[in-house]
């Protein structure tokens, strides 16, 4: 499910999704602009697109039941279980992602599929009350776990034997803030001086700047092989020259040194970067036989 013709299926039920009257409408129940409504909706479409290659990358089969962490809007949410995946997702809604519930309804009216998700925190997850999960994955998620380690914790209780799960998000050993576009403090981000006014926003708030290395202490502290995706900071340099909705989530100094790189040559030496010192990461943990 999870090759060329789920992309296709996903951009013909996104199509409702990314017309301007859509984005007006979101715009008015959201209470916010019509360019910030319309950049919204695009970059959840962009974002489903990883969640497809997330899925393919862990090892996706039919059958398997699977658990999506921070569900969002519910986009994907919604073309995952209208496509017939056994899904059950989860989402808490947190400071800082005010147009999230206005949006949720939006891409039901777009796509004439209403998502459905629980309102809870990855830490809140009972295998007696949830079930096991052949598959746990999230997109963009796992930087915002207040605290890390109980919200870990959760997604690994309903982990079921044999189980994977697979994440991508940022890596802040390479210090650059992504929501925000800003260089960070390096070995201690939370303490960058020139993020003082940040520090009132609830979206910094919800930051934990994880590292790739905190990923792997977790995963030797609890029986899990730790699997990092290679090459990932080059294509991330890659899709700033040939994605706009990426590329209009950063500041023009990224998209001017993201050039730089693509002419001097240096875009493809990058790749072999080692995983732990590239943002962003994908990452897969699974327990050990």
């Amino acid at each position: 499910m999870m090759g060329s013709s789920s992309h296709n299926s996903l951009n013909a039920f996104s199509r409702g999704l990314l017309d301007s009257a859509t984005a007006a409408r979101l715009a008015r129940e959201a209470e916010c602009g019509a360019p910030h409504a319309a950049l919204y909706l695009r970059t959840l479409v962009a974002e489903a697109h990883l969640g497809l290659n997330l899925l393919h990358w862990a090892g996706f089969r039919d059958g398997m039941r699977v658990l999506e962490v921070g569900a969002g809007a519910g986009f994907l949410t919604a073309f995952l279980q209208a496509s017939g995946v056994n899904l059950t997702a989860i989402e808490p809604v947190a400071q800082g992602f005010d147009i999230t519930l206005a949006a949720r309804t939006t891409v039901a009216q777009a796509t004439g599929s209403a998502p459905s998700i629980l309102t809870l925190e990855a830490r809140q997850l009972d295998a007696a009350h949830h079930g096991l999960f052949d598959l746990i994955f999230s997109v963009n998620v796992v930087e915002h776990f207040q605290p890390l380690a109980k919200n870990l914790d959760g997604m690994r209780r309903v982990m079921a034997p044999g189980g994977i799960q697979a994440h991508t998000c940022p890596n802040y050993r390479v210090p650059y803030e992504p929501h925000y576009g800003i260089i960070l403090l390096p070995f201690v981000p939370a303490c960058t001086p020139f993020a003082t006014k940040l520090r009132r926003d609830g979206l910094w708030r919800s930051l934990n700047f994880i590292t790739a290395g905190n990923v792997r202490h977790y995963g030797k502290e609890n029986g899990l092989n730790v699997t990092f995706q290679p090459g990932l900071l080059a294509e991330a340099l890659r899709r700033l020259q040939n994605e706009r909705v990426f590329a209009e989530r950063h500041p023009e100094w990224v998209h001017h040194l993201a050039a730089a790189l693509d002419w001097s040559g240096l875009t493809q030496l990058l790749s072999l970067v080692p995983a732990g010192l590239a943002t962003p990461m994908t990452f897969r943990l699974q327990r050990k036989c």
